[in-house]
C-alpha cells in the first residue's frame, strides 16, 4: 500500500488502518466530536493532517 501524501483525504478503511482501531471506534470518535471528518454522499473521508493532530493530542508522557 502506498503511503498517503500530506493533505490527502483518507477513506474509512484507510483511517482505521492509520489509527489502528476498529470502524466502530472511529464512529464513536465522530459521535463524540473528537475526530473531524467529512461525509460526502454516504461515505466518510478524513484529512490526514486532522488525523495526525488527533493522535498528537492524545500523547501521554511519563510523570516521572
Amino acid at each position: 500500500m502506498d503511503t498517503p501524501k500530506e493533505n490527502e483525504f483518507l477513506t474509512m478503511k484507510e483511517t482505521t488502518e492509520f489509527l489502528r482501531v476498529s470502524r466502530s471506534t472511529v464512529y464513536r470518535f465522530l459521535e463524540r466530536g473528537e475526530l473531524p471528518g467529512y461525509k460526502i454522499s454516504k461515505r466518510w473521508v478524513f484529512d490526514q493532517k486532522d488525523l495526525r493532530e488527533f493522535v498528537a493530542a492524545r500523547r501521554v508522557t511519563s510523570a516521572r
